[in-house]
C-alpha cells in the first residue's frame, strides 16, 4: 500500500525500562525508551517502526 499522504498521530504511553527490556532484551539501551500499549491495538502505522518520537516530562 502507499504511505498517507496525511500526517498521523497518537499518544502512546511510556512502557518502564524494565518491562521494556524483558521483552526486548537485544534492543533495550539505556538511551532509548519504550512507547506503547503491551496489550493494546494502539501502535505506529505499518513499516513506520523506528520513526521519530516526541517525550514530554511533565
Amino acid at each position: 500500500s502507499r504511505p498517507s499522504e496525511i500526517l498521523k498521530k497518537t499518544i502512546l504511553p511510556v512502557v518502564d525500562y524494565q518491562v521494556c527490556r524483558s521483552l526486548y532484551p537485544n534492543e533495550t539501551t539505556p538511551d532509548i525508551f519504550c512507547a506503547g500499549e503491551i496489550n493494546g491495538f494502539t501502535d505506529v502505522c505499518r513499516l513506520d517502526g523506528g520513526g521519530p518520537a516526541a517525550y514530554s516530562v511533565e
